[in-house]
């Protein structure tokens, strides 16, 4: 099997662990908390975090995907700094609108 057919078939595997390993944490850890008073802390725990650290993964030299200098792990990378970026600028527009319907921002 080429080198590069390997590399592919690992991070697709990578890929697809990290989406089956969110989906158990959702239905396991988070769905039974969410009626908790503290559901907040437990969303960050369980997936804001983790799911914040595997962008940064792919592209910090502390990790181990870090040594295949894939293409497709950088772009990965990217994108979802891109969609954490763009998710805290619309934020703060959001709440201004929601306070002005007279609604309680709580965050």
């Amino acid at each position: 099997m080429p080198k590069q057919l390997k590399k592919i078939r690992f991070q697709v595997g990578v890929f697809l662990f990290g989406i089956i390993l969110r989906w158990y944490v959702y239905n396991v850890k988070l769905l039974p908390l969410l009626e908790d008073d503290n559901s907040w802390v437990n969303w960050y725990k369980w997936i804001y975090y983790p799911t914040y650290r595997s962008c940064l993964g792919p592209s910090s030299p502390a990790s181990f995907l870090y040594k295949f200098k894939s293409a497709i792990t950088s772009k990965i990378a990217v994108l979802l700094y891109a969609i954490y970026l763009t998710h805290k600028i619309i934020i703060h527009p959001g709440q201004a609108q929601i306070v002005k319907l007279n609604l309680v921002v709580d965050s």
